[in-house]
């Protein structure tokens, strides 16, 4: 399980001996992040070139500041690191304005 915020270093902060590009065919449109409203969890929904669209939904700590996105890995596999740490700076910055500390 990873969890990242601002006790813990997150996946952004992993380095590779060379940055892994995207393994897909298709790359991302858009995508967006943003709070579940009356839940403890942020809303993370991808577009591709494809017409694919993903959805996840991240749990986090309003105490702690904390979450758990496994598929962040993925991500990276699927659409490069570039992208991946991209996304994981905006669940930072989210879940820190919606974190009680």
């Amino acid at each position: 399980m990873t969890e990242t915020g601002p006790a813990q270093a997150g996946p952004a902060d992993r380095t590779y001996a060379e940055p892994r590009a995207p393994m897909s065919e298709y790359e991302v449109v858009s995508y967006e992040v943003k709070p579940v409203e009356g839940d403890a969890q942020v809303e993370l929904v991808i577009h591709a070139t494809d017409g694919s669209r993903w959805e996840y939904g991240i749990p986090y700590s309003a105490t702690s500041g904390r979450y758990t996105f496994e598929e962040v890995d993925v991500l990276a596999m699927d659409f490069g690191d570039e992208f991946a740490e991209e996304v994981t700076a905006k669940l930072d910055e989210l879940v820190a304005s919606l974190s009680d500390g």
